[in-house]
């Protein structure tokens, strides 16, 4: 639990449907955090050329998705301790891991999984867009034992949050969460409202001394969005 601590590892958690609420079966636990993140962002717009004119004027459609690239090190060669009372994992197993969460394609659902991601203050709910991977030193016989991925991730909206976030006149409702172990501001944020940036708002409001302690049983007030 955020604020105990204890080194928190980004986790990638694949579910079956837009609304994240059932889960695949399949999640990744990076044993190496990545140095940095990306997040871009985009607002859609259509050309619009007045009568007689020369030139376009863009006139606003849609605000766009938000995106997120990273870069995961995963490594089988044991300079990176496993954790207390496990082996190490090979690398192809870890890949294997990490393609079930975010690429395999779900026979089920006829189609890839969404994914969560989170660690520390990011919440992100998207889907893989692009994943490659760099395989580096290699055994005598030509076993890698480390690799780069580089991964995309699209953000996400289900059709119910689409539709609050563009209604501005149907206000969302008030919700009150009791917090359990494994939750963070951002990611209830992410959940509640479709972004993760209001949780320093929601930390104010509910009188925290830091977003980042939040007892496990106590109750969390997420006002509507107005």
């Amino acid at each position: 639990m955020a604020g105990d601590g204890s080194l928190k590892k980004i986790e990638l958690v694949a579910y079956k449907d837009g609304n994240f609420s059932d889960e695949a079966g399949f999640s990744f636990s990076g044993l190496i955090n990545p140095s940095s993140y990306k997040k871009s962002y985009s607002i859609d717009y259509a050309p619009r050329k007045e009568l007689g004119g020369n030139s376009a004027s863009p006139s606003f459609t849609k605000m766009g998705q938000e995106e997120i690239n990273f870069d995961l090190v995963l490594d089988a060669t044991g300079i990176i301790p496993p954790p207390i009372g496990t082996e190490i994992t090979p690398l192809a197993t870890l890949i294997e891991n990490l393609e079930a969460t975010v690429y395999t394609y779900d026979g089920d659902t006829h189609q890839p999984s969404f994914v969560s991601i989170s660690w520390g203050d990011l919440a992100f709910n998207g889907r893989m867009t692009k994943m490659s991977i760099d395989y580096k030193m290699f055994t005598p016989g030509g076993v890698s034992l480390r690799a780069n991925v580089s991964l995309s991730f699209i953000q996400f909206v289900s059709f119910d949050q689409a539709t609050s976030q563009s209604d501005k006149q149907s206000p969302d409702m008030t919700h009150i969460i009791t917090i359990k172990d494994g939750d963070t501001l951002p990611r209830l944020c992410q959940q509640i409202y479709g972004k993760s940036d209001y949780y320093l708002q929601v930390a104010s409001i509910n009188e925290l001394s830091s977003f980042r302690s939040l007892e496990i049983g106590s109750q969390i007030f997420f006002p509507p969005l107005k």
